[in-house]
């Protein structure tokens, strides 16, 4: 069963705050996992701290990248920095270059940056798997390319400042590592939040968002903060190219069953919102449905660029291919069942391992049984194939010592999406069809940021675009 990753970020994107909301995401043991793994990777006078902090009454994980026991970028010149501090993107003098003895084992400091060159030599070095450090490569590639765009001069003559230095280095393998731990199927998110007024550049003043950045996020749906909410910078290069690599889809029309949620903190505290990065880690409501298809055979770790994908999905018209092409007429198993002596949390755990055992849905529905005891009907959906392993799993999860079998049809509609270009901008449109019938519909996200950036109410311009749509 598929895995989706769905990350909110609304409120911008940096490096620790993409480590940080993964991170919340894992159970105990993978949180240990995850430690000892990058605590022991080789980065020279590391050390990997998450911690939970509050960020406007909300509950979320600071990714701390200490080194030789001092926070980089503690004195307010770090990514997503400390309130009224603004960050410099590109003055070497504004961040803490690595001593070239770390990099190259010579002394003294590299004033001008490093090369990709020295940065992949660091991450030869490290003790990481071998998938993990090709992400890591692939993902300072993506820097280089839009630096070297920036500063019209080759890949192989730019130097690195700030996302050449240990912390930020540590804020990419945190997030190819928790990637790797998590193993979504398909990652999605909103559009990245850029923030609003100036950054100070070594080119001087320039607005949000700062130049590599943009080029990063290039081709991808942004938002701006209005401007009477001054926030100043929200995403930073790491974090946009960490968007860039890992999302799957921007704008995203998926509907999940939550297994976890959770959020990463950014180090200042916003006006007016919380300075987070929220994830959530769920199953495709559509597959736990018998609705969809089988889920995209994603590599985990890597993935095409964004607008790359975008280019290819949409050279035909801006329609992706239909997911349930060849699956709108099926059989399916249901088990049916009651229990009175189950808490809800204990079901919900019993759902959770019927699905990850094969099942196509498990849900329960409140009920009242013998002598008026308030009690639980569950419904269970499976393949045939997999009814025997299912029944197992019912018996040793629940407290059911019975059950009910019935063969099942179902019928369901195909569904693609498809762009659609408006006066308001760009909209998602889900089409479902089959059986002589079509529907479409516009998707909510979609809906939800066009709105809030027209300070419109979504009924209000859902009546404005049917005659576009």
């Amino acid at each position: 069963m598929g895995k989706i990753l769905f990350m909110d970020l609304s409120s911008g994107v940096s490096g620790d705050m993409f480590a940080g909301a993964l991170y919340s995401l894992l159970d105990e043991d993978e949180r240990a996992v995850f430690r000892e793994t990058v605590n022991s990777a080789g980065l020279p006078g590391v050390q990997i701290e998450p911690e939970k902090v509050m960020r406007n009454g909300i509950s979320a994980v600071k990714m701390h990248v200490r080194i030789d026991g001092e926070e980089e970028g503690a004195d307010g010149t770090a990514e997503n920095e400390v309130e009224n501090v603004p960050r410099t993107a590109y003055a070497p003098s504004a961040v803490c270059v690595v001593p070239e003895e770390q990099l190259s084992g010579h002394s003294g400091h590299h004033h001008h940056g490093h090369s990709m060159s020295d940065i992949e030599a660091v991450i030869d070095r490290l003790v990481l798997d071998t998938d993990v450090k090709k992400s890591m490569k692939e993902i300072y590639a993506l820097l280089a390319q839009a630096e070297s765009t920036v500063h019209g001069v080759p890949v192989t003559d730019i130097h690195f400042h700030e996302v050449g230095t240990i912390d930020a280095i540590a804020d990419i393998m945190n997030a190819c590592v928790l990637m790797k731990l998590l193993s979504p199927d398909a990652v999605d998110a909103t559009p990245v939040n850029v923030g609003n007024g100036t950054v100070q550049c070594a080119h001087g003043i320039l607005p949000v968002p700062a130049p590599a950045t943009a080029e990063l996020l290039k081709g991808l749906p942004v938002k701006r903060t209005p401007e009477e909410n001054p926030v100043g910078e929200l995403a930073t290069p790491t974090g946009a190219a960490l968007v860039k690599y890992f999302v799957s889809e921007l704008e995203s029309g998926s509907s999940i069953v939550l297994c976890a949620s959770g959020f990463g903190a950014g180090s200042r505290e916003l006006p007016n919102q919380a300075n987070v990065l929220r994830a959530d880690l769920g199953e495709p409501l559509e597959e736990l449905l018998g609705i969809s298809g089988q889920p995209a055979d994603r590599n985990s770790l890597s993935s095409e660029p964004i607008d790359a994908r975008f280019e290819k999905d949409t050279e035909a018209g801006g329609t992706a291919p239909s997911e349930d092409a060849d699956n709108t007429d099926s059989t399916i198993t249901e088990l049916v069942f009651n229990v009175d002596d189950m808490t809800g949390e204990d079901l919900s755990f019993a759902m959770d391992c019927l699905r990850d055992g094969g099942a196509t849905e498990a849900y329960f529905t409140p009920v009242f049984m013998k002598k008026g005891r308030p009690g639980y009907q569950v419904t269970v959906l499976c393949p045939a194939e997999a009814r025997d392993e299912i029944i197992h799993l019912i018996f040793l999860h629940t407290t059911t010592v019975g059950l009910r079998e019935y063969e099942t049809r179902r019928a369901v509609l195909t569904r693609h999406y498809e762009k659609r270009h408006t006066s308001f901008g760009d909209v998602t449109v889900k089409v479902s069809e089959g059986y002589g019938v079509r529907k479409e519909k516009p998707e909510y996200e979609d809906l939800a940021t066009i709105a809030a950036e027209h300070d419109m109410g979504i009924r209000e311009l859902r009546e404005a675009l049917k005659k576009e749509l």
